[in-house]
């Protein structure tokens, strides 16, 4: 009558107020009392300051997330320094580009200089011819023409020759000494026997007919009579030996190139190596170019070098001045520039390489330290089994799975008999040993599925899922036979260690503080018969 007030009790606690806390004090007339007392752990809040590892710790798997953000990290860095780079190298070529065509004019602006008065000179030998065909030579100024035209080539160092020619491109008169040459088959008389040329004409660079062999090449112009036949033409040798030495004072980069060419891309003067040059074709400027709009171009060099090369015409002449720099040496000079920062990007990556494997080390190890925390804090320490909490804890997930699944749960709770007199009898260390040996017994009657824990000083819980409650009555069983056969003492008592055992299935309505009060209940049925016993409901 006691028992089933206590469970009534029990329920109707269960059922109008939802305790958490199922105590029941159940009188022993062979013992003081035996008190039962079973709460769930109440979980522990701890606010935490919002850090970086609190971030990794609510990843399912911080390592990775350590290596993802690593090498994230990593990736950002690497297109840093590759952005970096190629926008310095696209720099370094447009810095290429601008001194080639600084240097291109000021390789024109000095041509056009030393040639500026050639025009106004063949402009005064006209004046002076159409002075002397008009006075039938009588005139003073058409006395020793030759003479005046070799002093006249004495101001300007870099002019070989002046010629005035004839119309069938003989020699009218000349600033060099006699003997005066056959020069009807030279370029820069033929041209103008093929044709009608107002203009100012520049000839290849040929060779002179004297002994020294100078290249030179000759700037000529025609003049027509009112009729439009040739009267005679005007020319001016341009010593390629002195201009190209008046060109040496400018400052080139390494492996630059300098020079002058005709329109149709026949190279005048090259610096250097000008010898090896001259009177070549420059196969990267196609003879229709506009050397006016083209200023800059990319290209192969006559060298095999590929090359930034720029343009300036040298006007009015149909020649222009050129520049070339060497893009290997631009790219060894951005290379060397670069060094210093792509060793120190290199040194940032490798620094982020060893952070990132470093906090995956750590991550791993917190985890580890964090599972072996949690193990420690749901192990008992004495018997390596699960302790009250996780005992609790487990519980409630076992019922949970049971009212999802329909499949049957559970509990047995035993009480190893005459514990304390063991303790006093034999000390606490042989009681110890009575509890390891314990645990062992019931560890190696059970399945993975199932979990075993210590829940008092010398009491034990065991959770069988999917279990009736027959098959839980057998295991009592068998540990309770198990206990009576194996935990032996060092010499006889007038009492031996057994067990007393509870067993209790679960219902829908149960809560887990209702099923232990349950099944503790029973335990203590089995105390109350004599000990050594397995209660379950069905005997209740």
């Amino acid at each position: 009558m006691i028992i089933g007030y206590f469970l009534a009790s029990c329920h109707r606690k269960y059922v109008l107020f939802h305790k958490v806390v199922c105590s029941a004090t159940i009188k022993d007339p062979t013992a003081k009392g035996f008190h039962l007392h079973h709460k769930l752990p109440k979980p522990i809040l701890i606010k935490k300051k919002r850090t970086m590892m609190s971030i990794f710790e609510k990843s399912s798997n911080p390592k990775i997330m350590a290596y993802g953000l690593g090498l994230s990290a990593m990736l950002v860095i690497v297109l840093l320094m590759a952005g970096n780079a190629f926008f310095h190298y696209q720099d370094t070529f447009r810095a290429g580009e601008k001194k080639a065509l600084e240097l291109s004019r000021m390789l024109a602006l000095s041509s056009t200089q030393k040639l500026a008065g050639i025009r106004i000179l063949f402009k005064g030998m006209s004046m002076t011819m159409d002075g002397c065909l008009q006075s039938d030579n009588q005139a003073p100024t058409c006395r020793d023409i030759s003479l005046q035209l070799k002093e006249l080539s004495l101001y300007e160092p870099h002019i070989m020759d002046l010629l005035i020619i004839d119309a069938e491109g003989g020699i009218l008169h000349w600033s060099a000494d006699p003997p005066v040459p056959d020069i009807r088959n030279r370029p820069y008389v033929r041209i103008h026997h093929t044709g009608r040329h107002e203009g100012l004409v520049i000839s290849p660079p040929i060779q002179s007919m004297r002994e020294d062999k100078k290249w030179f090449f000759a700037i000529s112009q025609a003049y027509y009579s009112s009729d439009g036949h040739l009267k005679y033409i005007f020319a001016a040798l341009i010593d390629l030996e002195v201009l190209l030495q008046s060109y040496e004072g400018i400052l080139l980069p390494e492996d630059g190139t300098a020079g002058l060419l005709m329109n149709n891309g026949q190279i005048i003067i090259r610096i250097p190596d000008h010898e090896d040059f001259v009177g070549k074709y420059s196969h990267i400027i196609p003879h229709h170019m506009d050397l006016g709009k083209n200023r800059v171009i990319h290209g192969m060099g006559l060298d095999k070098t590929p090359r930034i090369i720029a343009f300036q015409t040298i006007d009015p002449y149909p020649m222009a001045a050129w520049v070339s720099l060497s893009r290997k040496q631009m790219i060894e000079n951005w290379w060397r520039q670069g060094r210093t920062t792509a060793a120190i990007s290199l040194l940032v990556l490798f620094f982020f390489i060893f952070l990132t494997h470093s906090l995956a080390r750590a991550l791993k190890r917190q985890e580890q330290e964090k599972h072996a925390l949690i193990t420690l804090a749901g192990t008992d320490a004495l018997t390596g089994l699960a302790n009250r909490r996780q005992a609790l804890l487990s519980l409630e997930r076992a019922m949970a799975r049971s009212r999802r699944t329909g499949q049957p749960l559970s509990i047995i709770m035993l009480d190893l008999d005459h514990f304390k007199a063991v303790n006093d009898t034999f000390g606490h260390p042989k009681g110890d040993a009575i509890l390891q040996l314990a645990a062992k017994n019931i560890e190696k009657r059970l399945r993975s599925s199932d979990l075993a824990a210590r829940i008092g000083g010398e009491e034990f819980l065991v959770i069988l899922p999917d279990t009736d409650l027959a098959g839980a009555e057998n295991l009592a069983e068998s540990l309770r036979l198990g206990f009576k056969d194996n935990l032996k003492l060092p010499k006889p008592v007038p009492w031996k260690v057994s067990a007393s055992i509870g067993v209790c299935t679960m219902n829908n309505e149960d809560t887990a503080e209702f099923i232990l009060c349950r099944v503790d209940s029973l335990l203590y049925q089995a105390k109350k018969k004599g000990r050594d016993q397995v209660v379950t409901e069905t005997e209740e």
